[in-house]
């Protein structure tokens, strides 16, 4: 159950908000490639609160995931959980990107550094989980 309530907070991060235009003509001058940055830590340079704000959202954004799939998974390998964060990571930029071209809008940014943060995050949720199981805080028996 806990971890339905936590799929949907990710649903709402990731899809909304959202902004629908009635006329392509207030759309403007809206050039997609804008709004995908592929530099890493770019974004970052003279950063606001805002910024580090939705940096340390990124981190924890998929750090619960790292411990449900560490813990339901316990033999899964680091480098497994790697690409596992990876195509996660991915996916949540692409289907932000896809949503900004249906509503001709870019409501969210398709950002490396995003991408970054969320499997770094998602990474520190498998390290914390692997650390409790190892050290018996929690036993996978128990988990069951």
């Amino acid at each position: 159950m806990l971890f339905g309530v936590y799929f949907v907070f990710l649903i709402k991060f990731i899809i909304f908000p959202f902004t629908i235009f009635n006329n392509l003509l207030d759309a403007g001058n809206y050039v997609i490639t804008d709004y995908i940055n592929i530099i890493p830590f770019n974004q970052l340079m003279g950063a606001s609160t805002a910024d580090w704000l939705q940096v340390f959202g990124n981190l924890v954004l998929l750090l619960p995931l790292g411990i449900y799939i560490s813990v339901m998974k316990p033999g899964i390998a680091l480098g497994r959980m790697v690409c596992i964060g990876l195509l996660i990571s991915i996916l949540i930029e692409s289907v932000q990107l896809f949503l900004d071209i249906i509503f001709i809008y870019p409501n969210h940014f398709m950002d490396i550094t995003d991408i970054i943060f969320n499997v770094s995050g998602f990474i520190l949720g498998y390290l914390i989980s692997r650390t409790a199981l190892v050290k018996n805080i929690y036993p996978i028996d128990k988990l069951d």
